[in-house]
């Protein structure tokens, strides 16, 4: 009822809910490969075991039992899976750097490529590059390297004119680039470090060059991470988004604070072709969609693998600790306790949410209507 009421400059003042822009998807999605994404959550299956239900709390409402397309690019999905992503990276930093290891945030960039597969492509191939000059290195000097890699698009504020005369046309470019996290183990001395990001940078920078674009040395931004809970839970962050605008975190790491994460995020493309409908963003989001179809956007090394599957052990303990304390101690709700732990990586974010229920004053409103 509020949404009715509310005319189409109000709704489009809330341009990041994914309510808006699963609405501008089943519009615009139809025409790619992920179909799926046009019809997410629009209709469900009943069966014994799954009632269709809304449910709201606190004027925030959520369709429970619909079928979902799980796309990384879904308006609605992806919260959910840049949330796991997210609880993955802080269960690694905040356990892996305590314990002596040292932590690079890289970003790799490139000079634009107008073909955003190519663009992709180029980045591929980049990235497999880099993985094969690591394990040289573990192989040759025994230098491991625990790394999570992923891939970012963001789009020119406004289309750029390519050609002249009759045979010019607007396109709406795609910077694709990559970050990352490098891991050194405490064996790993500052001089293997430094001597290891370098080979990172000189294999990219050759890499691009085969692929026809052009990276300076000022086209790799290494930035080393503290020990500090703020910058973890900010890379966390920042990693694990997909659809939603991204922290301006060059700015917060960047030692000279000249940096900023420049142009619209996806979702910034999608408000933008729902208010502009303009062909060259449209074709963007296209190719980008299409693009990503059947193929992957995050890589993680076993090192890694191994780091998350041991920093699970570690935080599972913790918070079942915590938990405790805060039943049989502090007599609060196990319910409520029981709740916030689920939801929690580690005990830096079990207390977030702790902090966020004790800010609440009145008790949440709560309904839920089933089919």
């Amino acid at each position: 009822k509020t949404a009715i009421e509310q005319s189409p400059s109000q709704r489009t003042q809330e341009k990041n809910g994914s309510g808006y822009l699963l609405k501008i998807q089943h519009r615009i999605a139809r025409n790619t490969k992920h179909v799926g994404m046009a019809m997410c959550a629009r209709y469900a299956i009943r069966t014994p075991w799954n009632t269709v239900s809304i449910k709201g709390v606190n004027g925030k409402v959520s369709v429970l039992g619909t079928v979902m397309c799980r796309s990384r690019f879904c308006a609605l999905c992806a919260e959910q899976r840049a949330h796991k992503e997210e609880q993955e990276i802080e269960s690694v930093l905040t356990y892996a750097i305590p314990r002596g290891h040292t932590a690079y945030f890289i970003t790799l960039t490139k000079r634009t490529i107008l073909d955003i597969e190519k663009s992709y492509e180029a980045n591929r191939e980049g990235k497999k590059k880099i993985t094969q000059y690591l394990r040289n290195q573990k192989k040759s000097g025994g230098l491991e390297v625990s790394r999570y890699t992923i891939f970012e698009d963001t789009y020119s504020e406004e289309p750029i004119l390519v050609g002249k005369g009759e045979y010019s046309k607007e396109i709406t470019t795609a910077h694709n680039h990559t970050h990352g996290l490098l891991l050194f183990g405490k064996e790993v001395c500052k001089i293997d470090q430094e001597k290891i990001l370098k080979g990172v940078t000189k294999v990219w920078i050759k890499t691009m060059k085969a692929h026809g674009s052009y990276t300076s040395q000022n086209g790799v931004d290494t930035q080393l991470l503290d020990s500090s809970l703020f910058q973890h839970t900010r890379i966390s962050k920042y990693l694990s988004g997909v659809i939603s605008p991204k922290t301006k975190i060059f700015k917060e790491m960047s030692s000279s604070h000249t940096k900023e994460s420049k142009g619209r995020s996806l979702s910034e493309l999608m408000v933008d072709i729902d208010q502009h409908n303009r062909d060259s963003d449209l074709k963007a989001y296209t190719d980008t969609i299409n693009t990503y179809k059947g193929k992957q956007r995050s890589f993680k090394c076993t090192n890694w693998k191994k780091l998350y599957k041991e920093s699970l052990e570690y935080h599972d303990k913790e918070l079942k600790a915590l938990a405790q304390h805060y039943v049989d101690r502090l007599g609060l709700c196990s319910d409520l306790i029981g709740k916030i732990e689920k939801r929690s990586a580690t005990i830096y974010s079990f207390m977030d949410l702790l902090n966020k229920y004790n800010e609440q004053v009145e008790e949440p409103k709560v309904y839920e209507i089933e089919f």
